[in-house]
């Protein structure tokens, strides 16, 4: 349970330097916490290999998802660092802090996928609708629902696509350890 609890909390920690330094201009401010969270998070973790490919698959996903909200105009990120027409680096930022619950404080969801599917439908477009409206990180174009759907139906296909990943590379990595 500690490790649990260590990971959703780093987690959150990483999710709110990020919102709050990209609705403030300083975009780079989660990424102090993602460093700690990710050199403690691979030098506990069972499965590091997995991991990090669950990172890399996040970022992935992140600059296709967030770079079609802004180049779409469904998004207006408040610090739009590279570009307004990109996806925000601070953004891609909190996609690898994502990777890496996936394997622990989010486990719970690799044997569930099509909960994880309602999850990210639901969770996803609740998290920028807070993220835009309490922190001013994002503005969601007028009327919001096609920018939310959009977000929903990525979310909904992320989040069992890494649950599947991720239990595929726990089972490799757990047979190369045998």
């Amino acid at each position: 349970m500690g490790a649990f609890l260590a990971n959703l909390v780093s987690f959150q920690v990483c999710w709110f330097a990020f919102v709050w330094g990209g609705a403030n201009g300083r975009w780079w401010l989660g990424f102090i916490p993602l460093a700690l969270f990710i050199a403690w998070q691979l030098k506990v973790s069972r499965w590091p290999k997995a991991d990090l490919g669950l990172m890399g698959v996040a970022l992935l996903l992140g600059i296709v998802i967030e770079t079609g909200m802004a180049a779409s105009g469904l998004f207006t990120y408040a610090t739009p660092v590279p570009s307004a027409s990109l996806a925000p680096l601070w953004m891609l930022g909190m996609w690898i802090n994502f990777g890496l619950t996936i394997n622990h404080s989010m486990a719970w969801f690799k044997p569930r996928l099509v909960v994880g599917a309602l999850f990210g439908l639901v969770g996803g477009p609740l998290a920028y609708w807070l993220a835009g409206r309490m922190w001013g990180a994002l503005t969601i174009a007028d009327p919001h629902w096609p920018a939310l759907l959009a977000l929903g139906v990525g979310w909904a296909v992320a989040m069992p696509l890494l649950c599947s990943l991720a239990v595929r590379w726990v089972r490799r990595e757990e047979a190369a350890a045998a």
